[in-house]
């Protein structure tokens, strides 16, 4: 298991899909801190990713990182 999900390029539902089933094993295996790199672009992924992740009540947080680590390209997990 790798705690970082690299999604750029890839469409919407695919992403969703492949996001939703990392974070299960995130769970299974009592991960806390994760990134998904979906890229900035227009921002669509970026949206999808962050609205899917408030469907999960173990997903404590999510934000952007440091603009030096990938800034809005970057989303940021933090489970309970």
């Amino acid at each position: 298991f790798k705690p970082t999900l690299d999604i750029r390029g890839q469409d919407k539902a695919t992403a969703l899909r492949e996001v939703e089933q990392w974070l299960d094993k995130a769970v299974l295996l009592n991960e806390n801190h994760l990134k998904i790199l979906h890229g900035k672009g227009d921002g669509v992924l970026k949206n999808a990713v962050r609205e899917k992740l408030k469907e999960f009540s173990f997903v404590q947080s999510t934000s952007g990182d440091y603009p030096e680590n990938g800034g809005d390209g970057v989303t940021l997990v933090a489970l309970n």
